[in-house]
C-alpha cells in the first residue's frame, strides 16, 4: 500500500531529478543540478505539510503553536533522530549530541532567519501571534541547561537510563508549552492584530 501510495511521487521524481551516482556522466559533473533539485522538492513538501497540519488544526480547533510544537516538531525531526541513533549506536554518543544541538541552531537560525527576512522585505513589521512565544524560548534555554548538566552528572556517558529520563523530560516541557499556548497556565491572551 506505501508502494503504491509514493509510486506518483518517485516516477516525478525520476523523471526531473538528474541521477547524480552515474559515473563519467553529465549528471555526476553537474551534481548540483540535482541537490538543488531536491531541495527544492523538500521546500514544496515542507510548504504542504504546514499547510496540511494548519488546515487539520484549524478544523480540529488545535492553535497552530501546538500543532507545530508536537506534530510538526516530531516529524521534522524523525531524520535528525535516526542519524543520531545510528551514530551512537557505532559508538559515537557525541556526534549524536553534536547532530541534535547543530539542528537546532541550524533551525532557529538559518530555518526562520531565512524567511523572516524574506517577510520582512515583502512586508514590514509582520507580528508573531503567539504571546507565549518568550515562554516557549525560555523553556528551549532551559532544556539545553539540563541538556549540558544533566550530561556533566552523567560524567557525559550516554545509557538507558539517562535516555529515559530525557524522554520524561521531553513529556514535561511539551506538556508545559503546550498548557501555556492553551493559556491553561500563565493565562496569556494572545493580542488581536
Amino acid at each position: 500500500m506505501y508502494w503504491i501510495m509514493v509510486l506518483p511521487v518517485t516516477v516525478i521524481h525520476a523523471f526531473t531529478i538528474p541521477d547524480s551516482r552515474i559515473q563519467n556522466s553529465w549528471q555526476s559533473r553537474f551534481y548540483m543540478i540535482p541537490f538543488a533539485l531536491s531541495v527544492v522538492y523538500l521546500a514544496v513538501y515542507s510548504y504542504f505539510m504546514v499547510w496540511a497540519m494548519s488546515v487539520a488544526a484549524w478544523g480540529l480547533n488545535i492553535p497552530d503553536t501546538v500543532t507545530g510544537l508536537t506534530i510538526l516538531a516530531a516529524g521534522t525531526s524523525v531524520p535528525d533522530c535516526l542519524s543520531s541513533i545510528f551514530v551512537a549506536r557505532d559508538g559515537f554518543g557525541d556526534m549524536a549530541v553534536s547532530n541534535a544541538i547543530g539542528s537546532n541552531v541550524f533551525d532557529i537560525l538559518l530555518c526562520l532567519g531565512v524567511p523572516w527576512m524574506m517577510t520582512a522585505i515583502l512586508e514590514v513589521g509582520h507580528p508573531i501571534s503567539s504571546e507565549g512565544m518568550f515562554v516557549a524560548g525560555s523553556t528551549l534555554v532551559v532544556t539545553i541547561v539540563y541538556l549540558i548538566l544533566s550530561l556533566r552528572i552523567c560524567n557525559w556517558t550516554l545509557t538507558p537510563p539517562y535516555g529515559f529520563l530525557t524522554l520524561i523530560v521531553y513529556a514535561l516541557v511539551i506538556g508545559f508549552c503546550i498548557c501555556v499556548e492553551l493559556n491553561i497556565i500563565f493565562n496569556l491572551e494572545s493580542k488581536k492584530c
